[in-house]
């Protein structure tokens, strides 16, 4: 399991963005972003050959959501800063999904993610670097 927030306030607030294979799988790089930002994974890994850490599985649910000054959801600016008391269901992304993981001389990963928004597009990712 896996939970991060991060905020930045003041005179000179930093936009941060979530998306991608470290942080939420459901959107592409960056997708969603605010002042403030959170998202949680929870994800159980196996082996696919018992015995030998070469080659695993991973089955997992993805949550995430932003919120403050300059809010972007799916690459959409709102036209509203959020607040997280504001916050409802069409403001918190979810995405299931499955991968493998490759451990041959660099860490390989793979992840495809069925966002649950209804429109049935799977992401996918291939990165490079060890998980969480």
């Amino acid at each position: 399991m896996r939970f991060f927030t991060a905020t930045s306030w003041g005179t000179d607030r930093q936009l941060l963005r979530i998306g991608g294979p470290d942080t939420y799988r459901g959107q592409d790089y960056g997708d969603l972003g605010g002042s403030s930002v959170a998202a949680a994974t929870l994800e159980a890994r196996f082996p696919i050959f018992p015995g030998t850490e070469l080659l695993r599985g991973v089955i997992f649910y993805d949550a995430a959501t932003t919120w403050g000054h300059g809010t972007v959801h799916g690459n959409e600016l709102l036209p509203r800063s959020l607040s997280p008391f504001d916050l409802d269901g069409n403001d918190i992304f979810t995405a299931v999904g499955v991968g493998l993981r490759g451990y041959v001389g660099l860490p390989l990963r793979f992840d495809a993610a069925l966002p649950q928004d209804g429109l049935n597009r799977w992401r996918t990712f291939f990165s490079i670097g060890f998980d969480f």
